[in-house]
């Protein structure tokens, strides 16, 4: 009897399940925790400035982004509203871009396919090009992995004339009743 509990722990072990898990069920709401983590790039590092006015430093912009790590896809952001603090100049220029977007993704675990519509803010210094973004998903669609999830998001990362990169983590809840 010991053998084949320990053979069947293996082999949950081995398939990514925690013990207590069955293979063929799928989670309540909430209780399947991903700590998700990887890199992004955005080409050109700019965004396509769509409204507002740049030279008093407030506009609307859109700027996509590949990601890959735990997360493979593309960020898409729409209506972002950007103001600038050009009070600090010339050592300083803090640049706020807060808005709403998706981001389509490929689960590197499992393959699994989603999409997250997002909403949150990036935080740029304009002078020195580090940025950081905290972003909270407000729906999810897909696989069933993708179903019924929160997610939250945070990037670290700087920005050069040509491309912008960096990291990102978060904590993904996620799993439907069945």
């Amino acid at each position: 009897m010991r053998r084949r509990i320990g053979v069947v722990l293996a082999c949950l072990v081995i398939w990514g399940l925690p013990p207590g898990s069955t293979a063929g069920a799928t989670a309540a709401k909430g209780t399947t925790t991903t700590i998700v983590a990887g890199g992004w790039e955005a080409t050109p590092a700019i965004p396509v400035i769509t409204g507002g006015d740049p030279r008093k430093c407030v506009f609307t912009s859109q700027a996509p982004a590949t990601l890959h790590g735990a997360f493979d896809g593309v960020w898409h952001e729409v209506a972002m509203t950007a103001r600038c603090d050009t009070s600090k100049l010339p050592n300083s220029m803090p640049v706020t871009n807060s808005g709403t977007g998706t981001l389509d993704v490929i689960y590197a675990r499992d393959h699994s396919r989603g999409s997250f519509a997002w909403k949150g803010t990036w935080t740029l210094e304009f002078i020195s090009g580090q940025i950081q973004g905290v972003f909270d998903i407000t729906s999810a669609s897909g696989d069933p992995t993708f179903r019924c999830s929160t997610l939250h998001l945070t990037f670290d990362g700087y920005i050069t004339n040509a491309t912008a990169f960096g990291g990102y983590t978060g904590k993904w809840i996620h799993g439907c009743r069945t």
